[in-house]
């Protein structure tokens, strides 16, 4: 499946990061969609001119579990946990090639404005402690 069968939901968080990227990386990074590692496709792959690499993985429902109260209760970042197969891919993906990769939840950020998933994803990335290395 190549990008343009993909959402347009994974197309707009490709973009939105173009933008992003450069902030927080100003000495350049290159992006790719639909990159293999070692096996394992990830959504995009975040190479940085000074830093370690990274993976976003643009995630829907079925990428998740929930707790009982998401039963009652609206769908929170607090209520649902990543299913067994994504975590272990991960967890891989970090093992094998030194790949950290960040997850975007469909479902939560689709509700944004661009200003908000550009503020959301910059902060995922910080909070993730990516960020560019000096020499």
């Amino acid at each position: 499946e190549t990008l343009e069968e993909r959402s347009t939901f994974h197309k707009k968080i490709s973009d939105v990061l173009g933008e992003v990227l450069p902030t927080l990386f100003p000495s350049g990074c290159k992006k790719k969609n639909e990159v293999n590692l070692d096996g394992f496709i990830v959504d995009l792959y975040i190479r940085p001119t000074k830093g370690d690499p990274f993976a976003v993985e643009v995630d829907g429902r079925t990428h998740f579990t929930t707790t009982a109260s998401a039963l009652t209760e609206p769908l929170t970042e607090a209520n649902q946990r990543m299913e067994g197969a994504s975590r272990v891919k991960r967890w891989l993906l970090l093992q094998l090639q030194g790949v950290q990769t960040l997850s975007v939840a469909k479902h939560h950020v689709n509700l944004y404005d661009e200003e908000q998933m550009k503020k959301y994803l910059k902060k995922l990335i910080k909070h993730a402690g990516l960020k560019e290395q000096q020499e």
